[in-house]
């Protein structure tokens, strides 16, 4: 044997030992530890015949596979070991035989499927063994019933010609009529299962023609369909009309009228071959009409017209291939305009103009295919001016000024892309300026002022713009000189922002001008000496900070300038006492707070 054979049978070998391993025999278990299922699978996948069986250990189906499709015979199982079913697939479709057996094991029926559609003779049986029809398939439909037999083997049809009863499978009748030629011709009878008519009428040929009734289980009468000239009419269930039109080829056509439960029309609709066609009318239910409009091929073209259920006209306009266009008006519950405007291609579209219930125009507004351009004018209620301004591409732009009911101007500003920018003026109702501020891009910059109505000022604060902390975008912070006045105009709060943050000293004082507080800051963090002073002036406490932690001396004085207890800190921990309200330490002498200006000496309030 040379080297050559000797390899060839070693890779044969190795490719047979590979195949051995990609094939597996799985087994599943139900948790009482019988075998749920059974079979091959290959590289992951169900191959060959897979066993299925009951909780109780009995087979229930055995079903071939090719690559996890069905794919060959798929038989079932009653509980009592008899075949049920048996149908033959080819990649996951029925295809060719199929057998379904009654549970006594007699068959129930024998036929041939093509690829999921039946096809060729079909055979019936009754549950006692007797046949009882023979059926011609093609394509799915029946195209002859051949034979049929009574539940006691007495043939009635044959050659396709005879009468037939069919039953349910609890033994009720199912229908009864005539064959001839194999199909179903003259008069037929269909029953629901309670015994109670279902449907009737006539064939001819296996087409069904003049007049078929059918009703609901209760017998009330469901539907009337008239196969000469196409009417058809539906009823509810408590024997009122719900609908009622012509059917040409299975679809609506011209005139169909729709009711309430209650018999009052809902809505009358055209049709051209279930598209809707012609004019739609809807009725409210106390019969006056809710809307009317006009379909050509299916699409909404020309005048529509909405009504309230009171008969007030609600929306009146015009539509062209199903999208909104030219003059609509939309009308308030008064019966008065509350807005119009035109639209083009489905979209506002020129002047708009918004009313008032008095009459009065409320808003005048224009557009340009949808998006909001041009001048918009809003009015108060007496038709004075309360906003004017300017649209350019859906977002205000330029100057815009809003007033008061008395005509006193109280905003004034400029937008450019939607944004506020430069200076913006507010005035109170008075007159009296408001704040004068400044914007770049939407945000605060430089230097803002605002005042009371009185006139005086109320704060004073200078803003810049820098990065945001979390890196997205920009944003404005407070930077600079910091002041808060009280309506009297006494300074409570003075003090410097740098970028955002407190720095230097912080100065609060009470409604009179005098000094309550005295703080020091580092980068937002206290640093320095910070002093609490009583109304009087006297000083109150004294503490010590370091990098935003206590560090040093902390004292407490009482009212009249004597230490009642200081302690010492360091890193933020008091590490000793150094008096505890010692009443025999001498009398320290007061430290007074830095005096308010005289004048500022009358009561006031906080702001």
């Amino acid at each position: 044997m040379n080297i050559r054979s000797i390899f060839t049978i070693f890779a044969i070998a190795v490719a047979m030992s590979a195949t051995a391993q990609e094939y597996t025999q799985e087994k599943i278990l139900y948790k009482n530890g019988n075998t749920k299922e059974e079979g091959t699978m290959y590289l992951g996948l169900r191959f060959g015949t897979w066993k299925f069986y009951s909780p109780e250990g009995k087979l229930a189906a055995q079903t071939d596979f090719y690559k996890d499709m069905l794919h060959g015979e798929n038989i079932t199982y009653y509980n009592n070991g008899n075949k049920h079913e048996l149908y033959n697939y080819r990649a996951n479709s029925r295809h060719g035989a199929c057998e379904e057996y009654y549970e006594n094991g007699n068959p129930k029926l024998k036929g041939f499927y093509s690829t999921n559609v039946r096809d060729s003779i079909w055979q019936l049986f009754y549950d006692n063994g007797n046949q009882q029809s023979e059926i011609v398939y093609k394509d799915g439909k029946i195209v002859s019933i051949n034979k049929f037999y009574t539940r006691d083997g007495k043939q009635t049809v044959t050659a396709g010609n005879g009468s037939m009863i069919n039953y349910y499978d609890s033994g009720a009748k199912n229908s009864e009529g005539t064959l001839k030629n194999g199909v179903e011709d003259g008069k037929w009878t269909y029953y629901h299962e309670n015994g109670k008519k279902k449907s009737e009428g006539n064939f001819a040929s296996g087409n069904r023609i003049g007049e078929w009734k059918e009703w609901y289980d209760n017998g009330q009468l469901k539907t009337e369909i008239n196969y000469e000239n196409g009417l058809n009419t539906f009823w509810t269930r408590t024997g009122t009309k719900e609908m009622e039109g012509i059917m040409s080829d299975g679809k609506r056509d011209k005139t169909w009228t729709y009711w309430y439960r209650s018999g009052k029309v809902r809505s009358i609709n055209n049709y051209k071959m279930d598209v809707r066609d012609g004019l739609q009318t809807k009725y409210f239910e106390n019969g006056q009409k809710e809307s009317e409009m006009t379909y050509v091929d299916g699409k909404l073209n020309g005048e529509a017209h909405f009504w309230l259920e009171n008969g007030q006209p609600d929306i009146d306009g015009n539509f062209k291939d199903d999208l909104q266009e030219g003059l609509w008006t939309y009308w308030r519950k008064d019966g008065k305009k509350g807005n119009e405007g035109n639209y083009s291609k489905g979209k506002m579209d020129g002047r708009w103009t918004y009313w008032y219930s008095n009459g009065q125009v409320w808003k005048e507004v224009d557009y340009t295919a949808g998006i909001r351009t041009g001048a918009w004018n809003i009015y108060f209620e007496d038709g004075k001016k309360f906003r004017v301004g300017q649209y350019e591409n859906d977002m205000e732009t330029g100057l815009w000024t809003e007033w008061n009911e008395d005509g006193v101007m109280v905003l004034r500003g400029n937008y450019k892309n939607g944004i506020m920018e430069g200076k913006w003026e507010a005035w109170h109702d008075n007159g009296n300026k408001k704040s004068v501020v400044e914007y770049s891009n939407g945000l605060l910059c430089g230097r803002n002022d605002f005042w009371f109505e009185n006139g005086r000022p109320q704060f004073e604060e200078t803003y810049k713009i820098t990065d945001s902390k979390n890196g997205e975008g920009k944003t404005s912070v407070l930077n600079g000189s910091y002041k808060n006045y009280n309506i009297r105009g006494v300074e409570m709060i003075s003090g410097t922002y740098n970028m955002g943050k407190r720095n230097g000293k912080f100065t609060y004082r009470n409604a009179n001008g005098g000094v309550i507080k005295v703080e020091y800051y580092k980068n937002d963090k206290p640093d320095g000496k910070w002093q609490d002073f009583y109304d009087f002036g006297g000083l109150q406490t004294e503490t010590n900070y370091r990098d935003g932690m206590k560090e040093g001396k902390f004292t407490r004085y009482d009212q009249r300038g004597n230490i009642t207890f200081q302690s010492k800190f360091l890193g933020n921990r008091q590490v000793e006492i150094i008096v505890d309200d010692n009443p025999n330490l001498p009398q320290n002498k007061q430290k007074s707070a830095p005096q308010a200006n005289p004048q500022n000496t009358r009561s006031g309030g906080y702001r």
